[in-house]
């Protein structure tokens, strides 16, 4: 007997949601580059632990989108130039603003 299944849609798991949600506010400036935000803040308002935050975080200072990362397990927005904002959103990169 041979059963077969069809492959489950691909979703982001924890860290990769959470990278995409830190991501989005860096880019559509909801962080504002002067603004420090903690690992702990972070994971309050995004409703999860601090290890995808931290994941994520690491993430984005490769990208080079966060800087000063550092005591007390924080960071801040790296300051944009405005036009690689502009080509971030016609590239479809940028959409909606999501909050902290």
């Amino acid at each position: 007997m041979s059963t077969t299944f069809q492959k489950l849609p691909k979703t982001p798991n924890l860290t990769e949601m959470t990278y995409l949600r830190i991501k989005q506010s860096v880019l559509t400036g909801s962080i504002e580059p002067s603004f420090w935000l903690t690992e702990e803040h972070i994971a309050t308002q995004l409703g999860v632990s601090k290890s995808p935050v931290r994941e994520a975080l690491n993430r984005l200072e490769g990208e080079g989108l966060i800087s000063d990362r550092g005591a007390p397990r924080g960071v801040r927005a790296a300051v944009l130039p405005q036009r690689s904002y502009r080509s971030l959103q016609l590239a479809g990169c940028i959409g909606a603003t999501f909050d902290f």
